[in-house]
């Protein structure tokens, strides 16, 4: 297979790959079957298959014995650059006469025509251009065969010859046996304006893009000569993706060539690598396409591909700043010389595109600036290429696999961040590609994304990174003298990493570090304060890359659903976060809690332990938590942390509060058994209760003594591990509080950092 030059291909392989434009070989066949009929040109896109077309007529002629006798096809170079005069033009055509007898095996025939190119050759022009064509005439006569002249890139010629266009018209206008068939990837002007000499001269085809049935069954044949199977199964399996790729390709031959390669292709890291040298092969095609345009057609179309999406004549008006009557009669001739397609629009709209697709993925991949939006041709080939399991799967591997060192991993992340329609997977390869950005400089940051357009909501991520590479940066070049066995990096690791701190408190203790003459920490999350509650290394590891936020700076419910989803134990997470973001006085927004309870529902009972541990520093705002909760949740409020919030409230003497806290929240009915015993820890008498139903006092007093107990909460009446760990979690939830407090809000005196080996 062949992109650029179909002459390479063997005579059977020609023949046998030439499985579109049938119709068009039949109607140029017939038409030299009938003794030439006049003359033909043929006009289509760069690859479009003019050549190779030229070149299967030439091998049809040849191998019709009928016709084989009664003309003779010529072929010449894709382009005759050595074309000036009349007298050259007809001296190749006598090169190429003398070519095609070597063919036959004619050698007198050839003798005689090369000694009379011996003999023409210095003589002048207008003798030279007289005798030459004389030689060609008197061939034609003496063997009573047609000669069809195959030429290629026939404006070119035309261009060349423009002085003798006239003397031209008339000789191929004599029945002379001269039969010119013609290509050109543009409309001659020559052929289109009514004063010029070829006008209304040649039998014009146009190549237009060829049918999905067309391209299958190239596409098709090209599989069965590569021994490709892997192609014909996705045209079985998958034909609304070859329907895609065959769009992206416009109906191009040549393109349809490249959807061969990359359908042959297994749907691995592979294909996002190949793909660009495919398209880098490409660029001698595209490049000359693009530079056959006129100036302002290149402006345009630069518009037009930048878009990528169907533009309008006023959009792309106001893109090219070109006055807007310039700009109709542009997309007006693009259209029809094929470069552009009309798509219709919602309204009554008309949009113009690039035809192919693939032209304008590869216009993206040179001309875009930014990473991000050079990589939409690449996103939307991985939205067709692979199906919604693969394109998951690849995303997925990415995540677990982007190897640091790797430039292009940024680029591809942020490809498949664009293509992937899961959210929680968009964000993990998004946050991804920042982190490794990082690590190649603010100047890497701002070439990839657009901070004040499309890429915004990365912005605090990556302030994140960035503070948090200062934070390590700082500690790491500290003039410390660190304990045997403890190393900076360890110790700059393991703070970063901390899931309580926010990136404030997280700066403060490393500045507190650097200018404190007390013992520097041996290390360890402890030396910082550890975690009271396991949460998971994946957690950790994305807190330290800046990947994720530290709870105490968690604000959206994003962040909060990534927190849950890379955490081992999402509970113990929730907890963590509710108390982080409670300690530092910025506590998650009421909407954020709302939905983080349609999410987790269990989360009411997390809500609720931490409320009780805020009762003794800020009754309003525990209050506001329950209430929040009973409000947005049908979900009931279990009754061992709803007694450990009772209990904490006896203790603070918060027991009315609480009580009118139960009948607002309307949990008074429910937990009859308890308010009643509440009830009577306010009224100060157990007296209060004998006047109940048996079945509701026994248990009313024994809550009753609970509620009163002192030291931990009670456990009576409630499985003892549960009461137990609800009890543990809520002391924890009280020492998560104290410790994920910025230096500012500790007491006078109090240590910041612990010395090795205290807490």
């Amino acid at each position: 297979m062949t992109l650029y030059n179909p002459h390479l291909l063997a005579r059977q392989e020609l023949i046998d790959t030439f499985v579109a434009r049938q119709p068009l070989l039949d109607e140029l066949v017939d038409s030299i079957r009938r003794g030439g009929g006049g003359h033909h040109l043929l006009i289509g896109d760069r690859g479009s298959g003019k050549t190779t077309l030229l070149l299967r007529l030439a091998t049809a002629l040849e191998d019709d014995p009928q016709l084989a006798r009664q003309c003779i096809p010529l072929r010449f170079p894709e382009e005759q650059y050595n074309v000036s005069r009349p007298s050259d033009f007809w001296m190749n055509a006598i090169d190429a006469l003398i070519d095609a007898l070597e063919r036959q095996n004619d050698r007198a025939a050839v003798k005689h025509l090369e000694s009379s190119l011996t003999e023409i050759d210095p003589l002048e022009e207008d003798e030279r251009a007289r005798q030459s064509l004389a030689v060609l005439e008197g061939w034609v006569k003496q063997a009573r065969r047609l000669v069809v002249l195959l030429i290629d890139n026939l404006d070119l010629v035309l261009d060349r010859l423009a002085d003798s266009l006239w003397d031209l018209r008339e000789t191929l206008s004599t029945d002379n046996g001269l039969v010119l068939i013609g290509a050109s990837s543009k409309f001659i002007a020559e052929a289109i304006d009514y004063q010029a000499p070829f006008y209304d001269f040649f039998h014009v085809h146009e190549l237009g893009p060829l049918s999905e049935d067309e391209a299958r069954r190239i596409v098709l044949s090209l599989a069965q000569r590569a021994n490709t199977p892997r192609v014909a199964e996705v045209l079985e399996r998958d034909p609304g993706r070859f329907k895609a790729l065959y769009l992206l390709t416009g109906g191009t031959p040549r393109t349809l060539a490249l959807l061969h390669t990359v359908l042959a292709l297994d749907p691995s890291d592979r294909v996002e690598r190949d793909l660009e040298g495919l398209l880098d092969q490409l660029t001698p095609y595209y490049k000359a396409r693009f530079d056959d345009l006129p100036p302002q057609s290149q402006v345009v179309v630069d518009k037009v591909a930048l878009h990528w999406h169907p533009i309008t004549a006023a959009e792309c008006q106001k893109a090219t700043r070109l006055d807007l009557n310039v700009v109709s009669a542009q997309l007006s001739r693009l259209v029809k010389s094929g470069v552009l397609a009309k798509v219709a629009l919602p309204g009554s709209k008309l949009g113009f595109q690039l035809s192919e697709r693939f032209f304008n993925i590869w216009y993206l991949m040179r001309a875009s600036r930014r990473l991000r939006r050079k990589l939409s041709w690449f996103v939307e080939f991985l939205r067709i290429f692979y199906g919604e399991e693969d394109l998951r799967r690849r995303a997925e591997e990415l995540v677990r696999a982007a190897p640091a060192g790797s430039v292009d991993s940024p680029a591809k992340l942020l490809a498949f961040a664009s293509a992937i329609p899961d959210e929680a997977l968009r964000r993990q390869l998004e946050f991804r590609a920042v982190g490794l950005l990082a690590e190649e400089g603010l100047t890497a940051i701002r070439e990839a994304i657009d901070l004040e357009g499309e890429d915004m909501h990365l912005a605090p991520v990556i302030d994140r990174v960035r503070a948090l590479r200062d934070i390590r940066a700082r500690i790491v070049s500290a003039n410390v003298r660190w304990p045997a066995g403890v190393t900076p990096h360890a110790v700059a690791e393991d703070l970063i990493r901390h899931p309580m701190f926010s990136i404030e408190l997280k700066d403060q203790r490393s500045r507190f570090l650097v200018q404190s003459t007390v013992d520097p920490p041996r290390g360890g999350l402890a030396a910082w304060g550890e975690p009271l509650l396991e949460v998971g290394e994946r957690l950790l590891r994305a807190i330290a890359s800046g990947e994720a936020p530290s709870l105490a700076d968690v604000r959206t419910f994003e962040e909060v659903r990534q927190i849950i989803e890379l955490a081992d134990s999402p509970s113990n997470a929730i907890l963590m976060l509710i108390a982080a973001t409670e300690a530092n006085s910025r506590p998650l927004p009421d909407e954020v809690i709302r939905q983080l309870l349609q999410l987790v529902p269990q989360a009411v009972d997390h809500i609720v332990v931490v409320a009780a541990a805020l009762i003794h520093s800020d009754w309003a705002r525990a209050r506001h938590l329950v209430l929040l909760v009973r409000r947005q949740t049908t979900r009931r409020i279990h009754l061992v942390p709803l007694l450990a919030f009772l209990h904490k409230c006896v203790a603070e003497n918060r027991a009315r509060e609480a009580l009118d806290l139960l009948l607002e929240a309307d949990i008074a009915e429910r937990w009859s058994p308890l308010y009643e015993a509440l009830r009577a820890v306010v009224e100060g008498s157990k007296a209060w209760l004998d006047a109940l139903a048996p079945e509701i006092r026994t248990v009313a007093l024994d809550l009753h003594d609970q509620l009163c107990s002192p030291g931990a909460s009670p456990d009576v009446h409630v499985p003892r591990k549960s009461a137990h760990r609800t009890s543990e979690a809520r002391r924890k939830a009280s020492e998560m509080i104290a410790a994920s407090r910025s230096p500012a809000q500790h007491k006078p005196g109090q240590r910041r950092l612990s010395k090795p080996g205290k807490r």
